[in-house]
């Protein structure tokens, strides 16, 4: 049997996020949907205080962080930041092949969102669906 549940986040500085839990006849789950405003620089401790809610997690969205490691065509400092913390946060980036932002007045198409997982093993995707204009 499956059931899932909001989860209670940690306080946050640069980040607005919501989770929930997936509890399963084995290990939970935990599923957080992210976002960091452009504006905002990244705070590594936000992003370490939700790799440690449990031994499954998945943290993914608009994270305005843009590094070459997860296809972002133009690098940004938040992007830096994060690729050099990757070893002391204990997560994998995982990021589609393709664009996933097309500015609408002149900005440059890139990769915004992403995700960031441990005890998941992705095996297919993440990918963009251009559906929509």
């Amino acid at each position: 049997m499956i059931f899932t549940n909001r989860r209670q986040l940690p306080p946050l500085q640069s980040l607005e996020a919501t989770g929930a839990t997936l509890l399963t006849t084995d290990v939970p789950i935990v599923f957080i949907a992210a976002y960091k405003q452009p504006k905002n620089p990244l705070i590594v401790e936000d992003i370490r205080k939700l790799s440690r809610l449990g031994p499954r997690v998945l943290i993914a969205g608009d994270l305005n962080s843009k590094h070459h490691y997860w296809n972002s065509q133009h690098p940004n400092q938040a992007g830096g930041v994060l690729y050099q913390a990757l070893p002391t946060l204990d997560l994998t980036p995982t990021a589609p092949p393709d664009n996933t932002c097309f500015p609408k007045h002149g900005g440059r198409p890139d990769v915004l969102d992403m995700a960031l997982h441990k005890g998941i093993h992705i095996i297919d995707g993440p990918y963009t669906i251009h559906a929509l204009d």
